[in-house]
Formats: structure tokens, sequence, C-alpha cells
């Protein structure tokens, strides 16, 4: 019995990592996405090649859809125009360094890639429909990601708690700062000494200023 079970077992993955080789996958994808859906794979990837996507973290919406092109593979384009809405939500986010995008930018993007023309109309329950998979948070006109909404709540969240807990206070900051300055040989100005203080008193600082302003120094410092 646990021989013949091997045997099918083996007989089924190999079944599966020759289709999924013969689409277009690299042998590594394709034992990435065998072994995220097992025996279910071929019933998955022919109901919904884009679902890859999002169950095995390194295939790309290019990769997929390459392949799609390559192989004339019959889908379903409301899929297709679906995984490609959040593909350049992703790209443009990551790109722009934003953490929302407005559906112009979305609109004008997708249909540059798609190579044609949708309605903007169409792109706007594609979006919902992200939004109703928790997916794309809709909030006041500005489309964000799922999870750099969450990102920034979480961000949001700790800097509150920071900010209420209580701060710290030192004893003899100034002559402190003063045999630092001797010892690594650097004099600090009032403006830097101020920031040194406020970063060890209070539980969130931000140093911010341009080159050659003394950021380094003043974390050295601190």
């Amino acid at each position: 019995d646990n021989i013949y079970n091997t045997l099918v077992k083996y007989e089924e993955s190999h079944k599966v990592i020759v289709y999924l080789t013969e689409l277009g996958f690299s042998m590594r994808d394709a034992l990435l996405i065998y072994n995220t859906y097992k025996k279910n794979t071929i019933m998955i990837l022919e109901n919904n090649i884009y679902r890859v996507i999002d169950d095995v973290e390194e295939i790309s919406f290019p990769k997929v859809d390459t392949i799609v092109h390559k192989k004339e593979l019959n889908i379903d384009e409301d899929l297709r125009i679906k995984a490609c809405v959040y593909y350049i939500m992703q790209d443009l986010s990551f790109k722009n360094g934003d953490t929302y995008l407005n559906i112009e930018e979305i609109y004008e993007s997708v249909c540059k890639y798609l190579g044609c023309s949708i309605e903007i109309n169409y792109l706007d329950s594609v979006l919902a429909e992200l939004n109703g998979d928790a997916k794309v948070m809709i909030i006041d006109n500005k489309y964000y990601l799922q999870d750099i909404y969450e990102a920034q709540y979480n961000i949001v969240e700790k800097i509150r708690y920071l900010l209420e807990k209580e701060k710290h206070s030192y004893k003899k900051l100034d002559s402190k700062i003063l045999a630092l300055e001797n010892d690594i040989g650097i004099k600090y100005n009032e403006q830097q000494k101020e920031a040194i203080k406020k970063a060890l008193e209070n539980n969130i600082t931000i140093i911010t200023g341009g080159p050659g302003t003394g950021k380094t120094t003043i974390i050295k410092a601190i």
C-alpha cells in the first residue's frame, strides 16, 4: 500500500509539473505552484490562471500574462483586467512611493499596459470588486492598496501610542554632551544640542534636514 500510494502521488505531481513547464513556467515556478495547490493545480489554473499571482508570492502578473498570450490561452478577459489593475496599482505605488492613487492615473496606466481603451466606469467597477476582495481601500476618491493602507494606519497608531506614553527625563545632559564633544572631537551648535536632548527625552523625534546639516552627527551623539 505504501509503495502504491507513493507511486500514485509521484505520478500525479509529475503530470502537473509537466503541464506547468509546457505552459511556460520554469521548473522552479512549477514546483512553487504545485506545492501551493497540489492535486488541484490544473483545475485551478484552467479556471483562473491569474490566481497564482495572489497565491504564489514570487510569480508576477507580467510573467503569467506573457504565458497567456504566448500559448493563446482561452481566458476570462474580466479576470485578466482585474489582475492587471491590481498589478498596475502595485507598480505605480512602489515606483512613485505613493500611499494612494487617483482613478485617472490608474486608468491611464492600465490602458497603456493593455494597449487598448476601456471604459472608466468599467475600471470603477473593477476597483469596487477589488475593494470587496479586501485588496484595495477606497476613501474619498483615493485608492489605496490594502496592505499599504493597513501599514500606514498601524504607523499612525504606533505614533499615537508613543506620543501618549510618558516622556523620559535625564539629568546633566549638557555636561554629558560636553564630555561627548571632548571625547569624539566634535563641537555641536545650539540647534544640534537641542535635537540631541529632544531625541533622548521624547518617545518619537523626527530628525530632518538637507545634506551636510549634521543629521548623521546628531544620530551618532544620540
